[in-house]
């Protein structure tokens, strides 16, 4: 028994598997206001398999997410009220009691959700919008959250849209809508959010309807002054008009007569008022204006209708020996139209001796009876012509002097008495004689042909007497004479072979034996003479025979606008022709073509002169075509009469049968020009016959020549 050994046994004991899982608990979501408790998180543990127990695992948990989350020992975990929404996971760890360390961890997910919050509309009114009050004590009277009243202690206020008036106000920190003095009537709009302070994202918005009640307009007597008889005058009513809420204030449109007569007329901006023609005194209308609700208020319109005013100044004047009346005319109260004033003359004895109308306010016009023609003065009040000579008689102004009353007249009428300008230095109280006047005059004539002149058809009087012209010596024309006729009309005659411009002076003389003069200017023409070109081209003359190119140059060519013949004009040439066969006969004004004249065409330049005045002249070209005789060169045929070319021989003349003008030409009238010779053999003489060499070869030869004038 002592023999023994000893060995080690060695065993392994295993813990138990311990398992923590995840636990999810947001399908049963705490609602964070109130607070509240999950499940226990061991619900799913195990160990070895079986569920824990506290009795086998001790429970330890981690870091809460939130101080509003605790986790129980039991393993719950509470959600304390007031707590945040949001989703939290709270990690916690098991170990078994046996094996304390044997643990495993997990993760409890806890889901907190905010509370409901609700915003419900809200109504309000004021009763006049222009005192303004609170129409909302608190939008959040009717609001809650979690299922309570919400409170500025729990929730907060914002605007979203305002009023579109920035008189309607929500206060944010108290929740009331206020309606500011002076809002326009009119239904106000407010859009507003309340959000729980605790979760500042969940919110709701309502509506504020805020209705600020309209006030009536006040509509103020008005009152205003008009002219008489003006038309239209304006009338702003709404000046000191208003409403309580500062609407616009338009004004009821009418129209009608007033008890006075007058008439009004009314816009929905304004009146107008036109007094009854003539009438001053009191009148009044009435008028009602609205604002945009409908509320209206009538007043009256007070009108004082005053007399027009005018002024008048007038004073007599002298100017250049004729009197005027200076005026002005002043409208203290009323503004009258272009040229209103209507001036009407009364002389001495108060009888009308002149109404002038359409006339301005201001002026200078003339003492009736007074004339004056380019600024001089022609007639006097009291005086007459008598034969071109002046009087003193009766005119029917002859009672305007002294004294005269003159109205004007612009309604109302104002009367002045003016007195005539005394005689002075300036004014001559006895008319004085005006010299005629006597104008320029223009005639004109042909040649020697006398013209005369009616000088007095332009010239005048201003005393309208008669006048007589004369023409002194030394008032005569420098190229004709002047006859003065027992009519006072002027005859001129140019002297023979004048033209141009020619002048003489007359002078007429008036009643009162003063005088005037002047010019009269005569243009002297001379009859128009025209000689036009001739082109007998057309016809052309054969140069060989000669003959006449044109019958008459005068043919085409005009005096005074009548033929020109060689009795009234005679010819003349310039430029002859440049050969002398062709020839201008200036006695019958034929141009002939000499016999043998050379071919080509010539000029001859003329000239035709009036005989009566024999500068008058006029220059034209003659064309005359000289065409050659007809040249005939006809063909030889000599085979009749051949040549023994061996011997040699000689033919007959190649002239035999050529012509010119149509007779057998001649060595005196052409030229023989022999062409190449077709055979050295073969000579064409100067006569015109061919001489063949002996030894010539046998052959028809064709030998061409060229005859030439």
């Amino acid at each position: 028994p002592t023999n023994c050994d000893q060995a080690t046994v060695t065993v392994v004991v295993n813990a138990a598997v311990i398992d923590a899982v995840n636990d999810d608990f947001t399908a049963t979501p705490i609602n964070g206001a109130s607070g509240g408790t999950t499940a226990t998180v061991l619900t799913n543990d195990t160990l070895n398999g079986v569920a824990v127990s506290l009795a086998t695992i001790t429970l330890g948990p981690g870091a809460s997410p939130n101080a509003g989350l605790t986790m129980n020992a039991s393993g719950t975990i509470t959600v304390a009220a007031g707590t945040a929404a949001g989703t939290y996971v709270y990690p916690y760890t098991i170990c078994e009691q046996l094996n304390p360390t044997n643990c495993d961890t997990a993760n409890a997910t806890v889901l907190v959700t905010a509370a409901a919050i609700v915003a419900n509309d809200d109504t309000g009114s004021v009763a006049n919008g222009a005192v303004g009050g609170t129409a909302v004590a608190n939008v959040l009277a009717n609001d809650t959250l979690n299922g309570a009243a919400a409170t500025t202690g729990n929730v907060t206020i914002s605007v979203i849209t305002p009023a579109t008036n920035p008189g309607v106000v929500l206060n944010t920190a108290t929740g009331a809508v206020t309606v500011a003095p002076g809002t326009p009537s009119g239904t106000y709009t407010i859009v507003y959010q309340i959000c729980e302070q605790l979760n500042p994202t969940n919110c709701d918005q309502a509506t504020v309807n805020v209705g600020v009640l309209n006030s009536a307009p006040l509509a103020v007597d008005d009152t205003v002054t008009v002219v008489e008889s003006s038309v239209g005058n304006a009338i702003n009513v709404l000046a000191n008009d208003s409403d309580p809420e500062n609407d616009p204030l338009t004004i009821t449109p009418a129209s009608g007569t007033t008890a006075n007569g007058g008439s009004y007329s009314c816009t929905a901006t304004g009146c107008t008022y036109t007094p009854l023609t003539g009438y001053t005194g009191p009148d009044s209308f009435d008028y009602e204006i609205c604002d945009p609700n409908g509320s209206c208020d009538t007043a009256t319109v007070n009108i004082t209708v005053q007399p027009r005013v005018i002024t008048v100044t007038a004073t007599p004047v002298c100017d250049a020996d004729a009197a005027y009346l200076d005026y002005v005319v002043t409208a203290t109260n009323f503004a009258p139209g272009a040229n209103p004033v209507t001036i009407r003359w009364l002389d001495g004895t108060s009888t009308q001796v002149q109404l002038l109308s359409g006339q301005p306010l201001s002026g200078r016009i003339l003492w009736p009876g007074m004339v004056v023609s380019g600024g001089v003065p022609s007639d006097w009040p009291g005086w007459v012509l008598v034969n071109g000579l002046w009087v003193q008689a009766p005119d029917g102004f002859e009672s305007t002097r002294p004294t005269s009353t003159v109205e004007f007249t612009v309604n109302p009428t104002v009367s002045v008495v003016v007195n005539y300008p005394p005689a002075t230095a300036l004014c001559n109280a006895i008319p004085t004689n005006q010299p005629p006047v006597a104008v320029d005059d223009a005639d004109s004539t042909v040649g020697v042909t006398p013209v005369t002149t009616t000088v007095l058809t332009n010239d005048s009087d201003p005393e309208a007497g008669p006048l007589t012209v004369s023409v002194s010596p030394a008032q005569q024309p420098a190229n004709g004479s002047v006859v003065v006729n027992p009519d006072n009309t002027v005859t001129y005659t140019a002297n023979p072979g004048f033209s141009g411009v020619d002048t003489y002076t007359y002078t007429i003389t008036d009643a009162a034996g003063d005088t005037a003069t002047a010019t009269v200017t005569i243009t002297v023409t001379i009859n128009p003479i025209v000689a036009n070109d001739n082109d007998a081209s057309a016809t052309p003359v054969n140069g060989a025979t000669g003959g006449t190119a044109v019958a008459n140059v005068l043919v085409d060519d005009t005096l005074n606008g009548g033929p020109a013949t060689t009795a009234n004009v005679t010819i003349s040439v310039v430029t002859p022709a440049t050969n002398p066969g062709v020839v201008l006969n200036t006695g019958t004004g034929a141009v002939t073509v000499a016999p043998n004249t050379a071919a080509g065409t010539y000029t001859i330049v003329y000239q035709i002169c009036e005989q009566l005045n024999p500068t008058n002249c006029d220059q034209a070209t003659v064309t005359v075509v000289v065409n050659a005789a007809v040249i005939d060169a006809v063909n030889d045929d000599f085979t009749a009469t051949p040549i023994n070319g061996s011997a040699g021989g000689t033919t007959a003349t190649v002239l035999t049968n050529d012509t010119l003008n149509g007779a057998a030409v001649s060595l005196a009238t052409i030229t023989l020009a022999p062409g190449a010779s077709p055979n050295a053999g073969l000579t064409m003489n100067a006569s015109g016959t061919i001489t063949v060499a002996a030894g010539t070869a046998a052959g028809t030869y064709v030998y061409p020549y060229t005859i030439c004038e």
